[in-house]
């Protein structure tokens, strides 16, 4: 504005000095060309401070836009927070309706199992000929079963084993092998074979615990046990071979397990036979909750 001023303070003398007869007319181009000189750095002024403030209001239109980018997101965000906060609420009232469902078919079961025992005792005080030790059988069975009912626990209140199923079998040779960790301990692991093979093993397992007490090498591998490096077959085997091939016989000490050895002795390695081996499970302790 100053600049502004004084241009026009100049232009209004030299207006007033042309009117002077006595100005030549060299004086008075030299003043206007102050004037036209003074106008154009003014005009360069203005350019420069407008271009400046061009770049700054630019500079401020480029932040405010990335911030309103910025806000967008978080908005995005807080919209599939949203999403998921109403996607679990929903899931938790679900629930809910399940649990309350469950809770009216445990009572429902209850009271069914009041009314069975109520009956029974009135049958024992109509019937007094019936044995009360029968009577108080039932009567206890149905009071475990309502104890479990509203426990929500199993009948012999065991924990349920784990079942693990592994892709390959080194790693269930790695975690059986890692088994003697866990004596002493309420759990263990052992594997889990198809129900004949686990037949077998029970009828092998007091042979394998002898021939333990007698500081013998014994180890079962799947269905067959190997005492001292020869395949222990039981007598039953025996039998049914003599009737078959008459005049075999084997020869037993009265201290040993009782049965033949053969001459085949245990694999060096755990091999896998048929399909994949059923997965190891933990057994539970007894007595321990769910």
């Amino acid at each position: 504005m100053s600049d502004t001023s004084r241009l026009i303070k100049e232009s209004r003398r030299i207006v007033d000095a042309s009117n002077d007869v006595n100005l030549n007319s060299g004086t008075l181009l030299n003043m206007i060309l102050e004037i036209v000189t003074g106008i154009d750095s003014t005009m360069r002024r203005m350019e420069t401070s407008m271009e400046k403030r061009l770049d700054d209001l630019k500079q401020d239109f480029l932040t405010v836009s990335a911030r309103v980018r910025t806000l967008e997101n978080q908005a995005n965000d807080f919209n599939k927070k949203l999403s998921d906060c109403e996607t679990s609420c929903q899931g938790v009232s679900n629930l809910f309706d399940q649990v309350t469902g469950q809770v009216k078919t445990n009572r429902r079961n209850i009271n069914n199992h009041d009314t069975r025992i109520k009956k029974l005792e009135e049958n024992t005080i109509d019937h007094p000929s019936v044995p009360p030790v029968i009577a108080s059988n039932e009567i206890e069975s149905l009071k475990a079963a309502i104890l479990d009912l509203q426990c929500r626990t199993k009948g012999n209140n065991r924990r349920a084993p784990i079942v693990a199923r592994f892709l390959y079998h080194r790693d269930l040779e790695y975690v059986l092998g890692n088994a003697t960790k866990l004596k002493g301990r309420p759990y263990g692991i052992r594997e889990q074979f198809p129900h004949e093979i686990e037949q077998k093993r029970k009828e092998l397992y007091p042979v394998l615990k002898q021939a333990k007490q007698q500081n013998r090498q014994a180890s079962l591998v799947r269905d067959r046990l190997y005492i001292d490096n020869q395949l222990y077959i039981p007598d039953t085997l025996m039998e049914d071979s003599r009737t078959e091939h008459t005049g075999s016989s084997s020869t037993n000490h009265d201290t040993s397990p009782k049965g033949s050895y053969s001459s085949d002795t245990p694999p060096s390695k755990r091999q896998r036979q048929g399909p994949s081996p059923g997965p190891p499970h933990t057994n539970a302790p007894p007595n321990s909750g769910r």
